[in-house]
């Protein structure tokens, strides 16, 4: 019998024990598909466009693990970006089979370089068809007639942190036993462990604790020295920095990787790197958390080659570092809240509404000698980013600000679907620049209707890590709205149908899960009284994040119907 129908058949006889009827197994899904009905058009409409988005960028190679499949960052070659995918990964795990979603990242780790770092992208073809865009871009694989490329871009050192994170969104879908496959004869698991440590370790500087990089825009990959592509490198010009960006996904790639170390049974590995967690999170604050303003500063200068122009650092707001600052856990609750805020203060101050501009203010006109970042405001140098945004919409929502992440979800999702594009990134004035095909913004905005307003995710039990667990946390507010999530191929099935007005809640659920974990967003006036679980009178948490209350249930069965009256909130 199916797992799913063997939990519907243990409900029932849960339910008729209390003398109801069972809820009614949900249908059969006639094809393996993700989708969601929310009645607002531009959340609705967003997902066929962001599926049509990421068919226009499917690619494949003949690679060392094999035939690759996968999503390139551009229309004119296969070439298969570590940035671009692991932001694809949260939202294309719901959507393709395994091996398009995964094939991608065990290639790369198959490419390992001799110091366990990783390439900023791999490619089908030999060097010579690239030398323009990556100059040092070397043959790094061959058989026969087949050569891979590949090319890593020294300012940064993103790159490995970004690898853990896709492998940790993976391992919470795929479990433990993902972990342990070989690649290029080494698991995986060993392969993420060493390439993280070629970061934690090799790029530290022992004084300050940080990861030195060049001095690039934050979270971009371009130093301000060099008026060509080697601007992607790290040389004896170029200004050297403990940068928020790299260090705070550094920060989150440790915590990964001491679960994922923890689930796949290296218990001295998890302890390792739990203790590099706990200082990085220290070292972090100590050397870039400017408490007056309320953020983290972009950079710290380390010693050598100095900027081409001096700059008062302090008064920088790195939307990007300081996101993923905030999803790192390096900020409590009023910290959190209290860096929105400014960001928002910040934005209207120049009369932009969505919150995306990368650098508040940027770097002055004539800091880069790139062209892309020469003037202020333009690419990554203050740019509008929709992957930025969304990013931080992200965190809003899961960070206590669930009406202002909504908010911002809700617009950047309604430009989109207005204009039938999803652009690189945007100017000021929000005119869409780069490729309106950008499969980086698809997956971010994707993912944060998906996991931020929805509130879908999927979990591993730490100690018992074949165990998984569905999240449920709508923040969808007054409304009525239904989510289906089938992944191709995998035994992954989940649902659920909500309606929120002020006076009642209905959430019914359903998953192939072990077990969920239900949290509804309240209202901010309304309280829930009267709270049943299947027909079952439970007592339930009111748990609370920042400004924002949610009904929740840390421990609940696979399905199940929860319902709940609303009451005025006493003052």
């Amino acid at each position: 019998m199916a797992r799913w129908a063997l939990r519907a058949l243990a409900l029932g006889l849960l339910a008729s024990g209390c003398g109801r009827a069972a809820p009614a197994p949900p249908p059969p899904v006639p094809a393996c598909t993700t989708w969601w009905r929310t009645g607002e058009p531009a959340l609705d409409r967003l997902l066929p466009l962001v599926k049509k988005t990421l068919t226009a960028q499917e690619r494949e190679l003949e690679g060392r693990t094999g035939r690759v499949v996968g999503f390139a960052a551009d229309e004119a070659r296969p070439r298969f970006r570590l940035r671009e995918g692991a932001r694809l990964v949260p939202l294309v795990r719901w959507l393709y089979p395994r091996e398009r979603v995964a094939g991608w990242l065990a290639e790369h780790l198959a490419h390992q370089r001799g110091d366990s770092s990783l390439h900023d992208w791999i490619a089908a073809g030999p060097p010579e068809e690239f030398r323009a865009d990556s100059p040092q871009v070397a043959e790094i694989w061959r058989r026969g007639p087949e050569a891979i490329s590949g090319d890593r871009h020294t300012t940064v050192a993103d790159q490995e942190s970004l690898a853990v994170l896709a492998g940790w969104e993976l391992f919470e879908l795929y479990g433990p036993i993902w972990l342990d496959s070989a690649v290029a004869g080494r698991p995986l698991l060993d392969r993420l462990d060493a390439a993280l440590l070629s970061v934690t370790e090799a790029r530290r500087d022992t004084p300050t604790g940080l990861v030195v990089t060049a001095l690039t825009a934050d979270g971009g990959d371009l130093s301000p020295v060099h008026a060509d592509q080697n601007a992607l490198y790290l040389d004896e010009r170029t200004p050297r920095v403990g940068g928020l960006y790299g260090n705070a996904m550094a920060l989150q790639a440790a915590r990964r990787m001491e679960e994922m170390t923890r689930a796949g049974a290296r218990p001295l590995r998890a302890r390792a790197w739990e203790g590099t967690a706990s200082r990085m999170r220290i070292d972090l604050r100590q050397a870039l958390y400017d408490p007056q303003r309320g953020y983290f500063r972009p950079y710290r200068l380390m010693p050598g080659p100095q900027p081409p122009q001096e700059l008062d650092v302090a008064a920088m707001l790195a939307l990007a570092g300081n996101t993923m600052a905030a999803r790192a856990g390096a900020l409590d609750d009023g910290e959190r809240l209290r860096l929105f805020a400014e960001i928002d203060r910040r934005h209207h101050e120049r009369g932009v509404t969505l919150s995306g501009l990368s650098l508040l203010p940027p770097f002055p006109t004539g800091f880069f000698a790139h062209p892309l970042l020469r003037e202020a405001g333009s690419y990554q140098n203050g740019g509008h980013w929709d992957t930025v945004a969304g990013r931080l919409a992200l965190a809003r929502l899961e960070g206590g600000d669930a009406a202002g992440g909504a908010t911002q979800v809700r617009a950047l999702a309604a430009r989109a679907v207005a204009r039938q594009a999803l652009h690189e990134w945007h100017t000021t004035e929000g005119e869409g620049r780069g490729n309106p095909r950008d499969a980086a913004t698809a997956g971010v905005l994707g993912t944060a209707v998906l996991e931020g307003l929805l509130g879908l995710d999927w979990s591993r039990d730490l100690s018992r890590p074949l165990h998984a667990r569905v999240v449920f946390q709508p923040r969808l507010g007054a409304g009525r709205a239904r989510l289906e999530v089938c992944v191709p191929g995998e035994p992954v099935r989940a649902g659920y149908d909500y309606e929120l007005n002020a006076e009642a809640l209905r959430f019914d659920y359903r998953s192939s899960a072990d077990a969920a974990r239900v949290a509804v967003l309240l209202p901010p006036e309304r309280v829930a009284a009267e709270v049943t679980l299947n027909g079952v009178p439970i007592s339930v948490v009111e748990r609370r994040v920042g400004n924002d209350r949610y009904l929740a249930l840390d421990d609940a069965p696979a399905v199940g119907e929860l319902r709940a009256r609303l009451l005025p909130r006493k003052p």
